[in-house]
């Protein structure tokens, strides 16, 4: 213990969550359930809550009278079949528990005038609905806001700044990990019963209040030896060149449309039946075919959705 001290500011705790956003705080909570001392470590602000600070806060839920085989059927459509098919049925049976649970906690969603939650088809699919949080588009900070009050009230522990940069093993087994402050450059060492990595993606152009989302912690997992899957799935996205937007996955089932350089709807000659609310793969494909054809750029307008859903999408 001497020598380790020489090294750095240690930190003992029962479980150790890397990563503060949506998916660290609720490990976290969970973990609290079953032991005295919870620490969650992030590499950005405290409380902060990760790229879902700046997200919309909806999320896909099989709420009733809809079905989790529905969805289920959607999604192995979506994936040719190859989703893993047990986990999503886990997902999906869960997901109105998950819903509730926000709820309980403070969290709103968007209802309609009968009070019932608003949910959103999703492109392509015929069941799977996608429930808005208040206000739109930028629900993602009230929801945050809640995991990170009961977190408080449980006594989670939350260090910020803190980028981890490897994870401890003892025997083949996770023990902790390390890293270094951010702004001053301290070295840190924490001791853990467990290590849950639960952290973001990496990948996307720079975007509503992130400049950090590299994938880095993805080399931690991998590096101590965890099991990856799912790796076979790329997601697509049509966004500006220099941008990371969002909007489009409650925008184009409300209404709006791609449109060329020309003002034509160009989805309906490569999808004449869904159109734009056809599958993201499909636009892009659509929209590079377009290009060589001469008829870019591409805009997304949104003059024809209705009075009701425009005054639904604005914050």
């Amino acid at each position: 213990m001497a020598g380790l001290k020489t090294l750095g500011r240690i930190i003992e705790t029962d479980v150790l969550v890397i990563g503060g956003g949506v998916a660290g705080l609720w490990a976290a909570l969970r973990a609290r359930e079953s032991v005295k001392r919870v620490l969650i470590v992030d590499k950005g602000p405290r409380d902060w809550g990760g790229q879902a600070s700046r997200s919309g806060g909806a999320m896909v839920a099989a709420v009733p009278p809809d079905e989790p085989e529905d969805f289920i059927k959607d999604l192995v459509y979506y994936y040719d079949g190859l989703c893993d098919q047990e986990l999503w049925s886990e997902i999906f049976k869960s997901s109105y528990g998950r819903l509730k649970d926000y709820e309980r906690l403070g969290y709103e969603f968007i209802t309609d005038t009968n009070g019932c939650l608003k949910g959103i088809p999703q492109r392509g699919l015929d069941h799977v609905k996608c429930y808005l949080g208040k206000p739109f588009g930028m629900g993602g900070k009230n929801m945050v806001a809640v995991l990170v009050k009961e977190a408080e009230r449980l006594g989670v522990g939350r260090l910020s700044r803190i980028v981890v940069t490897d994870i401890l093993k003892r025997d083949g087994v996770a023990v902790g990990a390390c890293g270094f402050d951010a702004i001053n450059g301290d070295f840190y060492i924490f001791k853990a019963r467990a290590v849950i990595l639960a952290v973001g993606n990496g990948g996307w152009k720079v975007s509503y209040h992130h400049n950090t989302c590299a994938g880095d912690t993805a080399y931690l997992g991998l590096n101590a030896g965890a099991e990856a899957t799912s790796c076979e799935f790329a997601r697509v996205w049509n966004v500006p060149k220099l941008f990371g937007w969002e909007g489009q996955t409650y925008l184009l089932p409300l209404g709006a449309k791609f449109v060329n350089a020309l003002g034509e709807t160009f989805m309906d000659r490569y999808s004449p039946v869904l159109g734009a609310n056809t599958d993201p793969h499909y636009i892009t494909r659509a929209m590079a075919l377009e290009a060589q054809q001469g008829r870019g750029p591409f805009y997304l307008d949104c003059t024809g959705m209705s009075p009701e859903n425009r005054e639904l999408v604005t914050p």
